[in-house]
């Protein structure tokens, strides 16, 4: 039995200045029977400053749920500063965090910045399945969160988050600011820490895509952009991949770090051919490496580069063109894909090779031998990552979230509502999932979670 559903929503309200103060205020609302939480804990941050609160959520035994009247809280900051806010929030039963979200937002003295942050808690009895509409009516982000997984929803909605990359100790994410077209580099240190940008890249276009190596960070997208953190930690440089000129128009799609120094991105020149660049040195060189190209086949973009290793590396893109490198500087074609856009790719250390396509397909190379695993017949899958074989995550289009737990894929994840797109999965070795999306949204959890 799927239970009903009812709407918690969180609304953060967050004024530049009100008489000679500035003022954040939230209010909590919530309809439908009896509610599956009965408080929400709210912590807002401004600075050094913040503020506490827990909102009791009464259910009642009617039609209606008793719900107080309207609760807000009031964090005070200085009007002529200019700063962020971060409001966290944990709906609870009891001792138990049924779901958790956190939103970031920027205060301006003298204006009004608007940002929402909702819930969709399943209500009625033990049953807290899934509704059928997968969330409010509110149009804002909503995802049903299944035990082990957490959301935050970063720049009110005005973030696109399109690549991801988890490491050891940082994870990064980047996109796209669309209310000024700017890129955007997000990152949160592990264990613990929060996400919050990082100013100092500075992309100038909208960012596609981020891999690392250690330290070492390359984030690249619009217009050939690259941009390279060093092994400091904290330079980051914005590197040469090509000296023409005139190729303002071209799009790096992908990036792979095999090793400090050792990069690889791949894109499209003009939208009408692919190429491979190499680099990542100190000297922040990269050489050029043009795949070969079978007769009757013309490749217009690359999607996705991974690799194995520095000597086992492929590369896809639109049109099923999927090409292999030994690391020797020169790209092999594989064919044998149909039309499928090939737009994501992993694999794992038994030699597997799973990419995910725009057709809502899985392609599977075991033992040599590809075939072709339809996931989604209503969604394309746009990115994929696992942590063995046996594990291996898909997202993509409408809120596709899939879990290959190695002998079929299974709907995994949070449930988000039809207008939320994912875009981006990776994990690091201690088996920490990050995935993004639009409006900013960003989904965690722990390899294995279901």
């Amino acid at each position: 039995m799927i239970a009903p559903r009812a709407a918690l929503t969180l609304l953060a309200l967050a004024l530049g200045a009100c008489h000679g103060r500035g003022v954040v205020s939230l209010a909590i609302d919530a309809t439908g029977t009896k509610l599956s939480v009965d408080h929400v804990a709210l912590n807002l941050t401004y600075g050094t400053t913040q503020a506490l609160v827990d909102v009791p959520i009464k259910g009642g035994d009617g039609p209606t749920p008793s719900l107080p009247p309207g609760v807000s809280v009031s964090l005070l900051f200085d009007p002529s500063v200019s700063g962020d806010v971060k409001v966290e929030a944990q709906a609870k039963l009891g001792t138990s965090t049924v779901a958790s979200k956190t939103i970031h937002f920027t205060v301006i003295p003298g204006k009004t910045v608007n940002a929402s942050l909702d819930f969709g808690v399943a209500v009625g009895g033990d049953d807290m399945g899934p509704g059928p509409d997968g969330g409010s009516d509110s149009g804002n982000p909503d995802l049903t969160l299944p035990l082990g997984w957490t959301v935050t929803q970063m720049g009110g909605k005005d973030y696109n988050l399109v690549g991801v990359w988890v490491g050891d100790t940082e994870a990064f994410a980047v996109g796209l600011r669309p209310s000024d077209q700017t890129g955007i580099v997000l990152t949160r240190t592990l264990p613990g820490g929060t996400w919050a940008e990082d100013r100092r890249a500075a992309p100038p276009y909208n960012l596609l895509a981020v891999h690392g190596a250690g330290k070492e960070v390359f984030a690249v997208g619009g217009g050939m952009t690259m941009l390279h953190r060093l092994a400091d930690g904290v330079t980051w440089r914005t590197e040469l991949v090509d000296d023409n000129p005139n190729l303002t128009s071209s799009y790096l799609n992908a990036v792979w770090a095999a090793g400090p120094n050792d990069a690889y991105t791949a894109g499209d020149l003009d939208g009408s051919d692919v190429v491979v660049y190499h680099g990542g040195g100190v000297g922040g060189k990269w050489d050029k490496q043009k795949p070969t190209v079978q007769g009757g086949f013309s490749p217009t973009y690359f999607l996705a580069i991974w690799g194995r290793g520095a000597h086992d590396i492929f590369a896809s893109g639109g049109g099923g063109g999927l090409w292999h490198s030994a690391g020797t500087g020169s790209w092999g074609q594989i064919r044998g894909f149909g039309s499928d856009d090939l737009a994501g790719i992993w694999g794992g250390d038994n030699g597997d090779v799973f990419v995910a396509t725009y057709q809502g397909g899985v392609w599977h190379r075991q033992n040599g031998a590809w075939t072709n695993q339809v996931v989604d017949n209503r969604n394309g899958l746009l990115a994929i990552w696992g942590s063995a074989s046996d594990n291996i995550y898909a997202v993509g289009e409408n809120g596709a979230f899939w879990r290959w737990g190695g002998q079929r894929w299974d709907p995994s994840g949070p449930e988000p509502p039809e207008t939320t797109t994912l875009l981006g999965v990776h994990g690091n070795a201690a088996g920490h999932v990050v995935v993004v999306g639009r409006e900013g949204i960003i989904i965690e959890g722990q390899a294995g979670s279901p």
